[in-house]
């Protein structure tokens, strides 16, 4: 469960499909739990369900305590200011903390509680009163910050944990004997290479992955060829997922032992840009590739490579990545994501009109910057990713949406991505995972920078012009260097040699304005005040962005930061930019990859521009995967 340590019941218990697990988090958002135990075996749950009562009597109520009821008045109006909670939801908790909200009486029983599976042994028995069941064993939940205070006066965590404290105060025990333990886990290994090939491998490993691909193959009406599902993508950049399908194909026909596998065709392909088309025809001799994908809607677009209008083909499925300009937090005019004028809005009204006119649509992959899950005060309030849910929702899909950063998934990047995850409501597999649950549990450790980036990839390049502006960025380097050093103390000044970074960096040759040296002293400065060696050790610097955007100041400096279009990036321990191609392996393809997709005919400039405007491959695939394992294929695509 994410990075979470299961909870296991003690006595040698082997782990079941049907146990109950109990997962506790702080707060509702949290994408991570702090907490997750196994408090039933499989078989105890069984039993419980054949001899099913329905309960009869009303249990009195737990009396709200005046510790409770304090807390209560001082968080609820808090999180109402930062529109956490809206004034209904204020009015509710402030009238129950004062005890003068009206309670509505417990039924004495329960409707939709009443027995919906045959049980005949259980119809003789008496129906006795009601009891409070009597506690077993129990599990201190109670949340504790590690480290005590982490400093943010924003963020109240004295009154949370009272709140915690105060519900556990007559109920929660020590744990007994035959209660639970927490064995460590068993975390995946990195990937022993990234390619697109090698990821599938190890994902289609995962016994839940493999076990519902062969669930689907089974369900699969018998005959003689594989059964072809016709997907599509908007927005193809990089072209992953199609990389992934089409390498996907093989792969599913080895784990099947069958020829009987579902085989993925792409239909068409969407890139306004001319080079990119004619890269992407020639990559992967693609039927169709529009234009504009705003036309899509209308069942008719101009096709890139023979410029005539063609109807728009139906598909089972469809991949789509739009435009992140209009709702970016790098914007400084941004728009509403729901203006269809906008990059962001146009792609996200394409995506609605693709799936109106294509009814039969069975599944959507979506994938857009972390702004999309964000509040935007600006524009009413609206969060693009809610927005996008409900609208898909309305269309008979059944949302789910994650965000997701792609060092958890093999690539060491802080690459940071709002999924979407949308199977059609009628081809949802009844007994099939949880899709979010599946999705992130699909994680691996990265792979060290070090193995990805390659001296033989490195390319030369001219030296740049020096601004005019040169001096300006020096003053303003010097005004950094002392906002960083406010705070530290002597020891560490010595240990750090400032003054002489940024004429050290100058003698390096590299082709750096003024500006773009600057920024890399401070990076080295900030690796150097906690104790890391840039130039011994391999690390990726960014030196195109300003300086509060410098991720060494907040983020892993083991990751990479971010890759963006054309963005310019040092290798410290070899202290030189990063090629296109290596920037195509730090979004998880291999040289092989970049040869039999013909990356490698680009120009560098080319290859750092589809880098940027990628997916990354190990995530792609688990999002795939995962809505395969949730996906029952219609008869249409069965036949």
């Amino acid at each position: 469960m994410g990075w979470c340590t299961t909870q296991e019941l003690r006595g040698g218990y082997a782990r079941k499909p049907g146990d109950i697990i109990l997962i506790a988090k702080k707060r509702m958002a949290d994408a991570e739990p702090y907490a997750v135990v196994v408090v039933m075996t499989e078989d105890r749950a069984r039993a419980l369900e054949l001899g099913f009562q329905q309960p009869l009597g009303v249990a009195a109520r737990r009396p709200l305590s005046e510790r409770v009821k304090k807390n209560i008045k001082s968080v609820a109006p808090k999180c109402f200011k930062h529109n956490v909670i809206n004034q209904d939801a204020l009015s509710y908790l402030t009238r129950w903390s004062q005890g003068d909200w009206p309670c509505q009486p417990r039924p004495t029983a329960y409707k939709h509680l009443v027995h919906r599976w045959p049980v005949p042994f259980a119809l003789s028995l008496a129906t006795p009163s009601w009891e409070i069941p009597s506690r077993s064993k129990h599990v201190d939940l109670t949340y504790a910050v590690e480290g005590g205070d982490d400093g943010d006066p924003s963020d109240d965590d004295d009154d949370d944990d009272a709140v915690l404290a105060e519900g556990s105060e007559s109920e929660i025990l020590e744990a007994s004997d035959d209660g639970l333990e927490s064995p460590a886990a068993a975390p995946r290994s990195p990937l022993p290479c990234m390619s697109v090939s090698n990821i599938i491998e190890e994902l289609l490993k995962v016994d839940d992955v493999k076990g519902c691909l062969q669930s689907t193959h089974a369900a699969l009406p018998s005959g003689d060829g594989a059964i072809k599902v016709k997907v599509a993508s908007i927005c193809s950049g990089l072209g992953v997922a199609e990389m992934i399908f089409d390498q996907l194909n093989p792969a599913l026909k080895e784990l099947l032992h069958s020829g009987r596998a579902l085989k993925f065709e792409n239909e068409f392909m969407c890139e306004i840009d001319t080079w990119k088309s004619d890269w992407i025809s020639k990559a992967f001799g693609a039927k169709i590739i529009f234009e504009d994908m705003r036309c899509l809607g209308s069942g008719y677009g101009k096709d890139a490579v023979t410029q005539q209008y063609l109807q728009v083909p139906k598909v089972a499925g469809l991949t789509i990545g739009y435009p992140c300009k209009s709702i970016s937090s790098q914007n400084g005019s941004p728009k509403s994501f729901l203006d269809e004028s906008s990059t962001t809005g146009g792609g996200f009204r394409a995506l609605l009109a693709y799936c109106d006119y294509d009814e039969d649509l069975e599944w959507v992959i979506t994938e857009n910057v972390r702004n999309l899950t964000h509040s935007r005060k600006q524009f009413g309030g609206e969060c693009p990713i809610h927005l996008q849910d409900s609208e898909l929702e309305k269309r008979g899909f059944i949302p789910t949406h994650a965000l997701i950063t792609s060092s958890e998934y093999g690539v060491p990047q802080s690459r940071t991505r709002c999924w979407g995850l949308y199977v059609k409501a009628t081809q949802f597999r009844q007994f099939g995972p949880d899709p979010r649950s599946l999705f992130l549990k699909l994680t691996c450790p990265p792979t060290p920078i070090d193995k990805v980036v390659d001296p033989a990839l490195a390319i030369e390049r001219p030296s740049t012009q020096r601004a005019a502006s040169g001096k300006k960025w020096e003053e303003d380097f010097i005004t950094m260097q002392k906002k960083l050093w406010e705070g530290i103390n002597q020891k560490q000044k010595h240990n750090v040699a400032v003054k002489t970074n940024l004429k050290a960096l100058q003698k390096k040759g590299l082709p750096l304005t003024a500006r773009e040296l600057s920024i890399a002293a401070v990076a080295v400065t900030i690796l150097q005040q906690r104790g890391m060696d840039p130039f011994a050790h391999t690390m990726i610097i960014q030196v195109d962005q300003n300086y509060e955007r410098n991720t060494f100041c907040s983020s892993n400096p083991w990751l990479c930061p971010c890759l963006i279009p054309n963005g310019k990036y040092i290798i410290s321990s070899q202290w030189r930019l990063l090629s296109g191609q290596e920037k195509l392996k730090l979004q998880g393809l291999g040289l092989d990859d970049i040869t039999k997709y013909k990356l490698h005919l680009l120009t560098d400039k080319q290859q750092s521009d589809l880098a940027g405007n990628s997916f990354t491959s190990g995530v792609c695939t688990a999002a795939i995967l995962t809505i395969l394992c949730c996906w029952q294929p219609s008869k249409r695509v069965a036949q």
